[in-house]
């Protein structure tokens, strides 16, 4: 029953109780979490907590006997080393996590606790006569020497087990304490995770139950104690497989298998038990329906016999316009065995349809310059091809230019008397040959080339 209470400030001269810890800001919610620690009695029948706004009467849930009780919400775990004694959900209208001023009292006794800026997760506690803020410990003095002396270990009934026999482990926290969390993971030498992190607020058994496709594992118990001191411990065991004989190679599994692009890059995870083979080679690739690669083949090696293997590879799909959206074939080519599996790929969308329209070629070299990426079909090629050969047409002009030059040369240095071996021949005479020389070839010339 809450009810206000205008409270007189009646210290006793000589009291035996004193408030010795208060938990006004758990991590997360406050609720079923929040205590006040008296010490000095197991009985707080009668007594009156509250703040300055509100006041509970006491309800006595749990006795133990000894020198501690708790005031606790309504929820409190009950398994502390002192009496617990309940105010319903709320300890006074809430322990305020900014500052506030706590009273238990009854009769002529009254003793009190003030704190301010209340640390998530930390208790306001006296340890050695002095207020700090610290991991909470309900129902337990600290003293400074014992302030963070907390050990945590891993135990197991052996050390070496079966693939699929079930593992029991516990843990045991030296000296016990009440206010405690326990996170663990299993994990293998490479820090690859077998079960994931989990958190406990006891020591009760776990249970793990492994499964490998190896000869032998060995996996590693990982414990974080978070407690007056974060303490951490391992536990290494080994889980004996079935030994691997016969080989086989599985594609386990392709990331984005509805979403592969030509120009982008995937994943493949495949699977490897490599069996009595002195093979250690895989190849991996895409190829489409006619044999024809497409992807650069990537070369694996596994050496170790029995031995089973997990591996994730990066394939980067060409970055080509001359795929088109069709199903390919991913192989995994190895150790006498080949699989494949049917994968759909679409079309690099930055490559235009092998139909390009003028007005769509014109648009196209006007935003080159934006970085816009122009794919040109073999179409388009051949026809830029054509004036190279349109030209061809004057490689006989220019040989029979040449041919002329050539000829006036000779004619020129006959027309010198001393080089002249023909006697009687008069210039006349030379220049009319030379001219029926010349149509001659001209005429040759155009028999051979009409456009000349």
């Amino acid at each position: 029953m809450k009810y206000i209470l205008i409270l007189l400030l009646i210290i006793s001269p000589v009291t035996a109780l004193e408030i010795t810890e208060v938990f006004p800001n758990p991590e997360g919610i406050d609720n079923n979490k929040e205590f006040i620690e008296i010490y000095g009695t197991d009985n707080l029948t009668g007594y009156i907590v509250g703040d300055s706004k509100e006041n509970d009467t006491l309800e006595l849930i749990k006795y133990y006997q000894g020198n501690f009780s708790l005031i606790v919400e309504e929820g409190f775990n009950q398994d502390i080393n002192a009496s617990l004694y309940s105010t319903g959900k709320t300890i006074g209208n809430n322990l305020d996590n900014d500052e506030d001023t706590m009273y238990v009292t009854k009769g002529n006794t009254t003793i009190t606790v003030s704190y301010t800026n209340a640390e998530e997760g930390k208790s306001y506690q006296k340890i050695n006569n002095k207020w700090v803020y610290d991991t909470p410990s309900p129902g337990y003095l600290r003293t400074e020497e014992e302030k963070c002396n907390i050990t945590i270990q891993i135990q197991t009934n052996k050390d070496i087990y079966t693939n699929k026999e079930t593992i029991e482990f516990s843990h045991k926290i030296t000296p016990e304490t009440t206010n405690y969390t326990i996170i663990y993971t299993i994990t293998d030498l490479f820090n690859n995770t077998y079960k994931e992190e989990t958190t406990t607020e006891n020591t009760n058994k776990k249970q793990y139950t492994p499964d490998i496709n190896e000869k032998e594992k060995t996996l590693i118990i990982k414990s974080t104690l978070k407690a007056c001191q974060t303490t951490t411990a391992t536990k290494t065991i080994t889980i004996q497989g079935e030994e691997i004989k016969e080989t086989n190679i599985e594609i386990k599994k392709i990331y984005g298998e509805d979403s592969i692009t030509f120009g982008k890059e995937t994943k493949v995870k495949i699977n490897i038990d490599k069996g009595e083979t002195q093979e250690d080679k895989i190849i991996v690739t895409v190829e489409d329906y006619n044999k024809n690669i497409i992807v650069t083949p990537i070369e694996i090696r596994v050496p170790q016999e029995k031995t089973h293997y997990e591996i994730t590879l990066p394939l980067q799909m060409p970055n080509s316009c001359e795929y088109t959206n069709n199903t390919y074939l991913l192989k995994v080519n190895g150790l006498n065995k080949e699989v494949a599996k049917e994968i759909k790929i679409t079309k690099n969308p930055q490559c235009q349809s092998e139909t390009i329209t003028e007005k769509q070629i014109i648009q196209n070299n006007k935003t080159q310059e934006e970085n816009t990426i122009i794919m040109q079909p073999k179409s388009l090629k051949k026809n830029q091809e054509q004036p190279r050969k349109e030209n061809m047409w004057m490689l006989p002009s220019i040989f029979s230019g040449i041919l002329l030059i050539i000829s006036i040369y000779y004619i020129t240095k006959n027309e010198n008397p001393s080089n002249n071996s023909s006697g009687g021949i008069s210039t006349r005479t030379r220049q009319e040959n030379y001219r029926r020389r010349t149509r001659k070839t001209h005429k040759r010339r155009r028999n051979e080339d009409p456009q000349i």
